[in-house]
């Protein structure tokens, strides 16, 4: 039962992880950008040592090895380096310099864009140049870079250089970097200025260029300056709200007085006030949003005024809720499992019946439509539990090793066929792809319920690509994206030309039941099934998508090793009805099963003595299972479980052949101590060809096993 709660909470897991991670990676950067301003207040009158502190918190905050300031020559030729700060052996040097000539497309860049954000530099078309003089021999793997503006005309660079595994930069990561190159700029233009300026002027220039919403008070409360930024969240202006308190404009009567006068006594005492607040705006709404305030205080120590960062808490908000959204899906999978079960003992007997029915009936008899439609809506209905179950990760996986380019090659025709000849299919795979252990059977619905959603979205026609590489994924990659695990992969995308998905829609399309599909056309089952099928396989899927530029799915499978002496798995043709001799001892409670259990080997030529239960079961084999030569039973029995009762056969019968089957869901079996052998289980509901063919690879295979064949 521990095993079932843990696999439960572990997508929870995640996602409180990823929210933390993002609260703690801002809120540093918010500490930084309220340091540098009061280091720079403090350092107003030394520019060299202002540029070396904040090279040394910008470097520390982002974790990186270098950072350094540049700035154009007069002829705007080159720039030379005013600064570089080295973090492993805390060394500063200066003097390097870059000509516009030997770097062409970085200098393009770097006069157009106000970030140069290069994941992999040595393969950026912006970066790619400083490879062999630069990026190698300093074994620089990825570049954070902010231009520096001077009365608007862009005079230099602020450059992050990390070093070890390549990294992908987040957004705020980007912002911040905005933000401490508008502070560096600041600092030049003060000097080319040669005036000093106040610190509260210093300080609302530099936190001004920030996304997140900043004021400044006086030491009474009252507001004499806010940001743009503030702006936005509040939707007052500047002029609505320079002179007014923060209190009376903001209040959403949510505090009580008790919370204010903590927060005051607090920064009276010159110590930052930090918290969450919710606050009102200028429209009547509310936000909740996460503030620090920190004194500033007069050559006296008196403290004179507050510097206030507020961080808008929409996006944790949304990861909370996404959370929120993961424990509903865990509910609907518990459910569902709950009700597996019953619904696969029903329609094996539904499904099993009509096949039986259907066999005895010949073609242009009145009821056989009847029969097939019942069989068609049988079938419908364990697709459907299966995607239930595929969803929450508790649908039964038989995983073997996996060649995705043998399955997507076996399994071309069947998509030509599906999604129609106004769309072209195009197949891509490495000639030496590493295996996956998967299902499959799973890895085929995956890429069957993508292939829908791709020609859904290409209603005129388009391009439909498959493709499958080797690819290792690193720490980097890793820290950057939810539920990966560093090491070798197998990455599988799928890309078509259409539509696009709409932002908003974006963010709820692994819903179960959300669908943008007309009433009737759709369960809103496709992408969760391939979520929970990825999720359950141990890898994780990826989307990428624009509006009018189409979709790409991507999914990393962790790769396995080859199988040896065989190939991978690929598709499989529907089998057909064996027949047989022995005699077989079937464990059933459900009467209906049991009966049609028997009914089907009996037609298939087997002698079948049938029990209820375990104990009933035991006691035919030892007073008349003398000819018993396999034993079929369900694993949750009442009284002692199927695994309970094999073992305790085997003792009586040593080396008898066992076959396990369940209605019951993945994490249920396991903890029966039923594995995922693929020869020794099979799932309900099972077909006729199913079954009979399964009883003949069990018995086959003991006959091997006891040097027989």
């Amino acid at each position: 039962m521990n095993q079932c709660l843990d696999v439960a909470v572990n997508p929870v897991h995640e996602l409180r992880a990823e929210l933390n991670r993002f609260e703690e990676r801002v809120i540093r950067q918010r500490d930084a950008l309220i340091l540098l301003t009061s280091r720079q207040v403090a350092d107003s009158a030394a520019l060299p040592q202002v540029l070396r502190s904040i090279l040394e918190v910008s470097a520390a905050t982002l974790c990186v090895e270098r950072a350094s300031i540049w700035k154009y020559n007069q002829e705007r030729t080159s720039i030379e380096c005013v600064d570089l700060h080295e973090a492993r052996c805390q060394h500063h040097s200066a003097g390097y310099v870059l000509r516009a000539a030997d770097y062409p497309a970085y200098f393009t860049a770097l006069a157009h864009a106000d970030v140069i954000a290069a994941d992999v530099a040595s393969t950026d078309p912006r970066t790619s140049e400083f490879t062999d003089k630069y990026l190698r021999p300093n074994g620089i793997q990825s570049m954070l870079d902010a231009s520096l503006r001077l009365n608007g005309v862009v005079d230099g660079v602020l450059c992050h250089e990390h070093i070890g595994a390549p990294r992908q930069w987040t957004a705020d990561e980007k912002s911040f970097v905005v933000a401490v190159s508008n502070v560096i700029s600041l600092a030049f233009e003060r000097c080319e200025r040669q005036r000093a300026e106040s610190v509260l002027s210093l300080q609302a220039a530099a936190l001004n260029a920030a996304d997140d919403a900043m004021v400044i008070t006086d030491r009474a409360g009252t507001l004499v300056w806010v940001n743009r930024a503030f702006t936005r969240l509040t939707g007052y202006s500047a002029n609505e709200a320079i002179g007014k308190n923060p209190r009376s404009l903001l209040n959403s009567g949510r505090h009580d007085a008790s919370f204010y006068d903590e927060m005051w006594k607090t920064l009276l005492d010159g110590r930052v006030w930090r918290g969450h607040l919710t606050n009102r705006r200028k429209d009547g709404t509310t936000y909740v949003e996460d503030q620090a305030i920190t004194p500033v205080t007069n050559g006296n120590g008196e403290v004179t005024h507050f510097v206030s960062l507020k961080r808008d808490l929409t996006e944790p908000n949304r990861l909370e809720a996404q959370f929120l959204q993961a424990q509903k899906m865990e509910v609907v999978g518990r459910l569902a499992g709950g009700i597996a079960h019953d619904f696969n003992n029903l329609l094996t007997v539904i499904n099993g019946t009509a096949e039986l029915a259907l066999g005895d009936l010949p073609p242009q008899h009145p009821v056989r439509a009847d029969f097939e439609r019942i069989k068609e809506s049988g079938d419908r209905a364990a697709a459907l539990t299966r995607q239930l179950l595929a969803f929450s990760r508790k649908q039964l996986t038989r995983r073997e090793p996996v060649d995705l380019g043998v399955l997507l090659t076996n399994f071309c025709g069947v998509l030509q066929r599906l999604i129609g000849e106004d769309v072209r299919l195009v197949v891509s795979a490495d000639s030496t792809l590493a295996m996956v252990p998967a299902d499959p059977s799973q890895i085929e619905q995956v890429v069957l319920n993508l292939a829908v959603n791709a020609r859904d979205a290409m209603p005129r026609g388009g391009q439909l690509t498959l493709e499958a590489r080797n690819v290792h994924l690193d720490e980097a990659f890793a820290a950057t994206h939810s539920g990966v695990k560093a090491g070798p992969h197998v990455m599988l995308a799928v890309e078509d030309t259409g539509t696009g998905i709409a932002p908003e829609t974006m963010a709820r399309i692994f819903e179960p039941f959300f669908t943008t599909k007309e009433a009737g056309k759709g369960t809103g089952l496709g992408l969760a099934t391939v979520y929970g099928i990825v999720q359950q396989s141990g890898g994780t899927v990826w989307v990428e998508s624009e509006i009018g530029h189409g979709t790409r799915f991507l999914i990393y499978l962790p790769s396995a090793p080859a199988p040896e002496g065989g190939e991978a798995a690929a598709t499989r043709d529907t089998p057909t009805p064996v027949t047989g001799h022995e005699t077989v001892l079937l464990v059933e409670d459900e009467d209906a099963v049991r009966d049609l259990a028997t009914r089907i080997l009996h037609a298939a030529g087997y002698t079948v003595l049938a029990a209820r239960d375990g104990n009933s079961a035991f006691e035919r084999l030892q007073t008349g299972g003398a000819d018993v030569e396999m034993i079929i039973t369900d694993v949750v029995l009442p009284g002692p479980g199927g695994r309970e009762f094999a073992e305790r056969a085997s003792q009586l019968r040593p080396g008898i052949p066992v076959l396990y089957t369940s209605g019951h869901t993945d994490d249920l079996v396991m903890a029966h101590g039923v594995g995922h052998n693929q020869l020794l289980f099979i799932p309900k509901p099972f077909t006729v060809a199913g079954l009979t063919n399964k009883v003949r690879d069990v018995l086959r295979a003991s006959r091997v096993r006891e040097g027989l064949v």
